[in-house]
């Protein structure tokens, strides 16, 4: 796992930090407009990935149970996303990180001055994450000194890499 700038707060073995809250309000999923992570992965499979739909056989015969889809940005922006990538009916779930929390507690806040450069304020660094009951086996950030946002080198995130080491646990 590269660590451009600072490593993530978390690494393999970890439980998923219980401060790690996502924003599902925009989807009608849940009316208290945020879903505690932790208990929502518990004794479920979940990748977190950075943003793909296309595999999603290999993901059954890996066992997945569903891949969250977050970012810093608000409802409106995930809706439409996921729209764009034709999420619906599949395993994938998009939801908004709109205050950051999840992005903290993982201690995966981008703010390389590149990046933030053109993106103006602290987004998430591109990673993938294997949970196993709210226990975090595998963890992969795709950044590195010369692509802080992972834009150019996505690989050690996408899904080819994620099932590989899945596979190899």
């Amino acid at each position: 796992m590269s660590t451009v700038g600072k490593a993530p707060a978390v690494s393999v073995g970890d439980t998923l930090p219980s401060s790690c809250a996502l924003d599902d309000s925009f989807k009608g999923l849940n009316a208290d407009a945020t879903k505690n992570v932790l208990e929502y992965v518990k004794g479920r499979k979940v990748i977190l990935v950075p943003g793909y739909v296309k595999g999603e056989q290999k993901l059954d015969k890996a066992g997945i149970d569903e891949v969250l889809v977050f970012c810093v940005n608000d409802g409106a922006v995930m809706t439409a996303w996921g729209k764009e990538m034709m999420i619906e009916d599949t395993k994938v779930t998009f939801m908004a990180d709109t205050r950051m929390e999840t992005t903290k507690a993982l201690g995966l806040e981008l703010a390389h001055p590149g990046p933030m450069g053109l993106l103006g304020n602290t987004r998430c660094k591109r990673f993938a994450m294997y949970l196993d009951d709210g226990v975090i086996k595998v963890i992969n950030v795709s950044e590195a000194e010369d692509d802080p946002a992972g834009d150019d080198k996505p690989e050690t995130s996408c899904i080819e890499n994620m099932l590989k080491e899945i596979a190899a646990l």
